[in-house]
């Protein structure tokens, strides 16, 4: 039985280090390359990563976009949806990997589930050598299901990197919307408000390399664009749950590293919850203390 192509999205930026694990993962699927439609967007790299791509090029045979000025990763991706001929979208990070099996078993679960707008699973995070980390820094979770009340109030593991999504759900809810730079977590509420499950398998599927370049590392950025995204939602009647659910995640973020900004939103963020009581140390005792 023919298998149907999935497209693999992979925006590209100064990851000369990474990128050839990154595409060797895809290319290396059990699902068979020839299956697998792989588009790799270089967004205008300093470092070696577009003489690389243009070799991986000529040895894959995938299909390189290389920008003349860096347009960002949402304008990147969004290029790349147009060109997009497979029944099923992955986007991966030019520093992520997968597990050789991840798109057999994601594609045959899509295609067993018409109800479902996408498929997640979980992760190994590793260090910028390729070593996990340890065990408390992991997150893995229970085979779940997720609706829109879910991932607004953040009681969610979808995890970009593992995740496939139906082409025709992206289309229906018109893509990803290049004002916002946290674009994942836009496009989960935008699957799940327009009636469309997305599941979470329990399966280590793939491969978060947390490195100082990591949007992640940079909390009050994230904070303020997820704050830019829900206050899309302002007359929801969840908004003032998903509002205090994200200050109460990143008080302790904040008031590790930005005490002012943390003091702002504190009020909001009063729970009987760990975060709490981890923030109000951060904001009594000398950096020092708990910042290596």
């Amino acid at each position: 039985m023919k298998k149907p192509i999935v497209s693999v999205i992979i925006p590209s930026f100064n990851h000369a280090k990474y990128i050839q694990q990154t595409i060797d993962s895809v290319m290396m699927q059990s699902y068979g390359k020839n299956n697998i439609q792989l588009l790799v967007i270089d967004d205008n790299s300093t470092d070696n990563s577009q003489v690389l791509l243009k070799k991986l090029e000529k040895i894959y045979g995938f299909t390189l976009f290389q920008n003349n000025h860096n347009k960002g990763i949402v304008k990147n991706i969004n290029k790349m949806l147009q060109k997009a001929k497979g029944k099923y979208i992955a986007i991966l990070g030019s520093d992520d990997t997968w597990e050789k099996i991840k798109l057999d078993k994601q594609v045959a679960l899509l295609e067993e589930n018409s109800n479902y707008g996408a498929v997640s699973a979980n992760c190994i995070r590793i260090d910028s050598k390729g070593n996990p980390l340890p065990k408390k820094q992991q997150r893995h979770t229970k085979k779940s299901t997720y609706n829109f009340k879910d991932v607004f109030l953040r009681s969610h593991r979808i995890v970009t990197l593992n995740t496939l999504i139906r082409k025709s759900v992206l289309a229906e809810v018109g893509f990803y919307n290049e004002e916002f730079k946290i674009e994942d977590y836009y496009m989960w509420l935008k699957i799940t408000e327009a009636g469309y499950p997305i599941h979470l398998m329990n399966e280590v599927l793939g491969y978060y390399r947390i490195h100082e370049s990591n949007t992640i590392n940079k909390p009050l950025f994230i904070y303020k664009e997820l704050r830019k995204i829900i206050d899309e939602y302002k007359s929801h009647k969840l908004y003032r749950k998903a509002y205090q659910s994200l200050n109460r995640v990143y008080f302790p973020q904040l008031a590790a590293v930005k005490r002012i900004e943390a003091i702002k939103i504190l009020p909001s963020a009063i729970s009987k919850t760990k975060f709490f009581l981890r923030g109000i140390k951060y904001l009594i005792l000398p950096r020092r203390m708990f910042i290596k």
